[in-house]
């Protein structure tokens, strides 16, 4: 009697083990895919920001007939983003509001 009450519970110890297992791995497979679909869409973003970026400049280098102002402005605008972005995240309030949209975007993704 013993022993078959121990085997039953040696195999529910077992396929507990194998449930555990099945969903680690479920979730790494969610948040490799979650990772590959982001990566594309940012490189898809990349690609778009730049070639738009160049058109902007030829278009204010014809209308100013300077290419070296019409790549410069689009420098220059890029610049004040980047002074600006590096400000905002450096703000206390910036990097708590991001760490819990990553907490609620991993939490509901898993």
């Amino acid at each position: 009697m013993y022993k078959s009450l121990i085997e039953a519970f040696n195999r529910f110890i077992e396929n507990k083990v194998e449930l555990v297992k099945l969903d680690i791995e479920q979730r790494i497979a969610l948040l490799i895919t979650h990772a590959v679909a982001i990566m594309f869409f940012i490189g898809m973003l990349s690609l778009f920001i730049v070639f738009f970026s160049i058109l902007v400049a030829l278009a204010i280098s014809t209308w100013a007939e300077s290419l070296l102002i019409g790549f410069g402005s689009v420098s220059l605008i890029y610049a004040i983003l980047a002074v600006a972005a590096y400000f905002i995240s450096q703000s206390s309030s910036f990097k708590k509001k991001l760490r819990d949209n990553m907490v609620e975007l991993f939490d509901s993704n898993i």
